[in-house]
């Protein structure tokens, strides 16, 4: 199947930096690159629909630093029984966030804007940067755009909005997803991305993130992506304002 074969590919890509991902988005037609250093770097790929969102991914993973060195360990990935395992114990499969961005690559030709930030991890610097140093980028992706979709949250069936969702907005997307909000706590990218639109957090199937540990549900990991591929297809997508700043 394609969708696993891109998965494999995005998994397969080593966890200690993220610059072969923002390199593979960075070659997209329209893409923008920006890079403040140390991490605060993303690349943004604004849509061609009317109704577009914003797809929201993170390359880096918790096993990069910020200067990225080659390693003589090699990351291997292992398919069994419907997961994906990284193979060897020195550290995880990556699939926080690299299931995310493999699955704005299977959704690039939407027409909804796609952005890839760095330094998620380590205390969201590529969403900080954009929000504070690149006004042109942070006005346009809240002023053009319905709502924030993200791809970085464990488990099957979950979507948060922490504090940048709105009691429609969260209604709307358990009904379009039949995914149910477990708390509000925590945070990511589009806590820091959403300043006039809602955002979102879906699950993309992985578990025990953070360790070496980590695996990822093939199965789980095809759902969220159909569903949204059956959601953000459709059109007339509507507009929801975050009135809550």
């Amino acid at each position: 199947m394609e969708e696993i074969k891109v998965l494999q590919e995005f998994l397969s890509v080593t966890v200690e930096s993220s610059d072969p991902v923002l390199e593979r988005f960075g070659n997209l037609p329209r893409a923008v690159c920006r890079d403040g250093g140390e991490g605060r770097r993303f690349v943004y790929v604004p849509g061609s629909r009317k109704d577009r969102v914003v797809l929201v991914a993170h390359a880096d993973t918790v096993w990069t630093p910020l200067n990225a060195v080659s390693s003589p360990r090699q990351h291997r990935v292992v398919q069994q029984n419907g997961t994906f395992r990284s193979y060897g114990s020195w550290s995880g499969l990556g699939a926080d966030d690299r299931a995310g961005c493999a699955i704005l690559w299977l959704l690039k030709d939407f027409g909804h804007s796609l952005l890839v930030t760095d330094g998620e991890e380590k205390g969201r610097r590529g969403s900080h940067f954009l929000a504070q140093d690149c006004p042109d980028i942070y006005d346009e992706i809240n002023g053009t755009h319905g709502f924030m979709v993200q791809f970085d949250r464990r488990h099957a069936s979950d979507f948060k909005c922490y504090e940048v969702g709105t009691d429609s907005f969260r209604e709307y997307v358990a009904a379009q997803t039949g995914y149910s909000e477990p708390d509000r706590k925590s945070f990511t990218d589009i806590c820091t991305l959403c300043r006039d639109i809602c955002g979102v957090n879906l699950s993309v199937g992985y578990y025990h993130e953070h360790s070496p540990g980590e695996f990822l549900v093939i199965e789980e990991w095809l759902n969220t992506l159909n569903l949204c591929r059956n959601w953000l297809g459709s059109g007339n997508l509507p507009r929801f304002p975050l009135n809550n700043r």
